[in-house]
């Protein structure tokens, strides 16, 4: 990648396999549960289009970069709901925690 960077210079979708799609509403309760509290409600007469299902297609990082999800979405929301609360806390121990997280996925 680094020898030919513009040839990888465009999106990329990472996130779970096929095993770790869930709806939007259980993103939500698994959102509350990292964070500890929270509430929902469901607006059914809503006059939008919203997606019932949150699914990235991960084809491409999978088939050009060898690329394949390591945790489960839980575990990924886990882990991003830990860096927001340090961040809502202006805290020092954010940077060990990214680069934690940052080298659980560099890891070969």
């Amino acid at each position: 990648m680094y020898a030919d960077g513009i040839a990888f210079s465009e999106g990329w979708n990472f996130g779970p396999g096929d095993d770790g799609v869930m709806d939007v509403e259980n993103v939500v309760k698994s959102v509350i549960e990292a964070w500890g509290s929270g509430n929902y409600q469901i607006a059914h007469d809503a006059d939008y289009h919203e997606a019932h299902l949150l699914k990235l297609d991960i084809s491409k990082a999978k088939a050009l970069l060898k690329w394949a999800p390591r945790q489960t979405t839980y575990a990924a929301i886990e882990k991003s709901i830990d860096v927001y609360k340090l961040f809502g806390q202006n805290s020092r121990e954010i940077k060990p925690v990214v680069e934690s997280q940052i080298d659980f996925f560099t890891r070969p």
